[in-house]
């Protein structure tokens, strides 16, 4: 891959990349550290780029190995991700409560799994595709729409008890 070709394919992904290493990350100036990372690392590789096939799903996999290695070395919790796609599909009437119901999902979300966490990231704030997660993940695709499912099975039941509690 020549320097033009580069620039035209992976650094348009910067603000996917920086999305989902801050989402993971918590910390704007961590995930611009990583998003510089990769796209070195993307930089040293650029011969071999030409045969990968999604290179915005090996981007993304490369940003959450590098995010996941940050998080290890430094032995911090995982936080949350923006939940505004989450909080559509709740029920909710008037942009405070929507606001209110919003704050309370990225609350649970910091409750999920790392990997229910990440997976409702992709999909619900990156708008990954089912195989396109799995590539990312490296898991089979029925264990991330597993995954995915079982993740807002818990956030609605949550924040279902939640609401039942005002």
């Amino acid at each position: 891959m020549h320097s033009e070709e580069f620039k035209n394919n992976v650094l348009p992904l910067k603000g996917a990349l920086y999305r989902f290493a801050k989402s993971l990350l918590a910390n704007a100036q961590d995930a611009e550290d990583c998003v510089q990372e990769i796209f070195l690392k993307l930089w040293t590789k650029r011969a071999s780029l030409g045969a990968v096939v999604n290179l915005k799903a090996y981007a993304l996999q490369m940003t959450r190995n590098q995010c996941l290695d940050k998080l290890k070395s430094a032995k911090r919790d995982m936080l949350d991700a923006e939940l505004v796609t989450i909080a559509a599909d709740v029920n909710l009437h008037g942009q405070l409560e929507a606001r209110e119901a919003v704050a309370y999902l990225e609350h649970l979300v910091k409750k999920l799994p790392e990997l229910q966490r990440a997976v409702i990231h992709l999909r619900s704030i990156e708008g990954l595709e089912i195989n396109e997660i799995a590539e990312v993940t490296g898991m089979r695709v029925d264990h991330v729409r597993v995954t995915l499912s079982r993740a807002r099975i818990t956030l609605r039941q949550q924040y279902e008890k939640h609401r039942g509690h005002e």
